[in-house]
C-alpha cells in the first residue's frame, strides 16, 4: 500500500523495509541528507514524543520519522528540532 506524507508529498510504501531502503538510497546521494549527528539527534526527539506512533508515523504530520528526521531540509511540525 502507497501512502503519501502530509507535509512533504513523499510517496512511500508502508513497509519498513522499503522506508529502510530508501534511507540508504537518500543516504548514498548525500544531496539532501541531514549530517549522522543531526539525524541521530531528531530520531532520539522523535523516539522520546508523545506524538509518535507505533508504526514509526508523526501523528502531527503524518511523516515517516526515520525519513522525516533524515532530510536536512526537513523540521519537526511541533519545533523540536
Amino acid at each position: 500500500m502507497k501512502v503519501v506524507c502530509k507535509a512533504c508529498q513523499y510517496t512511500s510504501d508502508i513497509h519498513k523495509e522499503t522506508i529502510e531502503k530508501e534511507l540508504n538510497r537518500l543516504k548514498a546521494s548525500k544531496t539532501s541528507m541531514a549530517d549522522d549527528a543531526a539525524y541521530e539527534a531528531r530520531l532520539k526527539i522523535c523516539s522520546d514524543c508523545k506524538h509518535l506512533d507505533v508504526s514509526g508515523t508523526c501523528m502531527m504530520c503524518g511523516c515517516y520519522v526515520m525519513l522525516r528526521t533524515a532530510l536536512k531540509d526537513n523540521k519537526c511540525p511541533k519545533k523540536y528540532w
